[in-house]
């Protein structure tokens, strides 16, 4: 391709199979309106049981991870799609074919298929469940986004604000979990490039670190860093304030820093 593409575009990808079972795969990439080609040579390879039963263990993982959120949901619903899931055959089936297939060659290939129905069944179950908390998600983040946007951001950010919060309309109304996650990300992104280019934000951290020092790992880091933000600001060095700010979130616990970057959003308002 000519150039690199933001993380998140879209890609539309088609797959034909002829008589003779030769398989063409064509790209799209919409953002670069080019096309691309080549071709699929089937060849029959042996499952391998470890790495199936490895797979099938992601997976129940993963529906287990979704289901443990599926508070927020509404209980009967929730509870429909998980019960679509746990007394379902295929998942007993599935089990059963892992424990036949050692040794086994045909039974590995079955249970290879089965594996594969079983994750069709457990994409549209995970959907499910976390769809409620998708579009609060989204709907959050593009709130976030359009204050920043309205206060902070070029008319070109602008732009892109308000097409994204109309894709992510559409893509509500159309019920495209996949596609849903892929716009927060894309939100996500766009929010932190207007925040993080605005010298106060970088000021207003500083003093957020300062508030969170205790919570840092290393102390007698965190009191040098600290004092060089300070010298930063005195200088008007906006990068380095950045370098020390980003150094100092990397001492807090995970969550603690999110909650700082956030906590600039109340003073968008004015």
């Amino acid at each position: 391709i000519r150039r690199d593409l933001p993380a998140g575009s879209d890609v539309e990808v088609t797959l034909r199979i002829d008589e003779s079972r030769i398989v063409t795969v064509k790209a799209y990439v919409p953002l670069l309106d080019e096309e691309f080609e080549t071709k699929i040579e089937m060849r029959r390879t042996g499952a391998n049981v470890e790495f199936l039963k490895s797979d099938f263990e992601g997976e129940l993982k993963r529906f287990r991870e979704a289901k443990s959120k599926a508070a927020a949901v509404d209980a009967e619903s929730a509870a429909r799609f998980v019960g679509n899931v746990e007394e379902s055959p295929l998942l007993q089936e599935v089990k059963d074919a892992l424990v036949a297939a050692k040794g086994d060659p045909d039974a590995a290939a079955k249970c290879e298929r089965r594996l594969l129905e079983l994750k069709l069944k457990l994409d549209d179950a995970v959907d499910a469940l976390e769809w409620p908390t998708l579009i609060a998600e989204a709907k959050d983040w593009l709130s976030y986004l359009k204050r920043a946007a309205d206060q902070d951001g070029n008319e070109q950010q602008k732009e892109k604000t308000n097409t994204l919060a109309a894709e992510i309309e559409r893509i509500i109304s159309e019920r495209k979990a996949e596609r849903l996650r892929k716009r927060i990300d894309l939100v996500r992104s766009l929010y932190w490039e207007i925040l993080f280019a605005q010298p106060s934000f970088w000021v207003e951290q500083h003093r957020r670190m300062e508030r969170e020092q205790a919570k840092m790992t290393d102390q007698s880091r965190a009191t040098r860093l600290l004092g060089q933000g300070r010298d930063c600001m005195g200088k008007n060095n906006v990068i380095g304030l950045q370098n020390i700010v980003r150094q100092l979130w990397d001492l807090l616990p995970k969550e603690v820093a999110e909650a700082a970057k956030r906590g600039y959003e109340s003073s968008l308002v004015r």
